[in-house]
């Protein structure tokens, strides 16, 4: 996942800045960011409730939110193939979704002279996961 912490409070900043509570199901990949983030969140005089952060693999974790009749948006970032699922676990409650997807900065290129990998290719754009 890249930039784990701009994605966590890309979302969590205007619930917040509004007045509402926020859940947060961070990436399985990165947990010590938002476990981090928690600590700051918490430093900072954010009282309990006001924003949870909730770990585990999406399959379990994220169906769980998604499908609790007391969530009633969700956000979300990342692949094609895992929104399907949330759509079609959101669709029964007619949630509001916000989806942001396949977002990655894969560039692949065939090899060339100038390029003599794709992994070369790509390196410039992937260099901050």
């Amino acid at each position: 996942m890249q930039r784990p912490l701009y994605l966590l409070m890309w979302k969590i900043a205007p619930a917040l800045a509004m007045g509402n509570t926020a859940v947060c199901k961070p990436s399985e990949l990165t947990p010590q960011t938002a476990y981090l983030l928690g600590d700051v969140l918490t430093e900072a005089g954010i009282p309990p409730g006001v924003c949870n952060i909730v770990f585990g693999r999406g399959a379990q974790a994220g169906r769980a939110l998604v499908q609790h009749p007391d969530v009633p948006l969700i956000s979300f970032t990342g692949g094609t193939q895992t929104a399907r699922g949330l759509i079609e676990d959101a669709a029964p409650f007619y949630k509001k979704l916000g989806l942001e997807l396949g977002y990655r900065c894969e560039l692949p290129m065939p090899s060339s002279k100038y390029f003599p990998t794709p992994e070369i290719a790509i390196s410039p754009c992937t260099n901050h996961v």
